[in-house]
């Protein structure tokens, strides 16, 4: 896995704790950086629940993204580790 391969926590989150419609997953930076990530198909395509925590999420100023192949993912580490 390209994130903990670049030395990043990779945190698998509940359904039943997180609450329906949060991301999959947690990445977290040695330098505090979270990311939260919902991991999709190429042809995936978000639920309402989905979209309203995202939402919820970035109104806290927190980041979400929607990874959907390895390239996003290698993207998303490859940014995190900039300055």
């Amino acid at each position: 896995m390209v994130a903990k391969k670049s030395g990043y926590l990779w945190i698998k989150l509940n359904a039943n704790t997180a609450g329906a419609g949060m991301p999959d997953r947690l990445l977290v930076s040695d330098v505090g950086k979270i990311v939260w990530c919902e991991l999709k198909s190429t042809r995936g395509i978000l639920s309402v629940a989905q979209h309203r925590a995202h939402e919820d999420l970035r109104r806290r100023s927190h980041r979400v993204m929607v990874i959907r192949t390895t390239k996003d993912m290698q993207m998303l580490v490859d940014t995190l580790n900039r300055p």
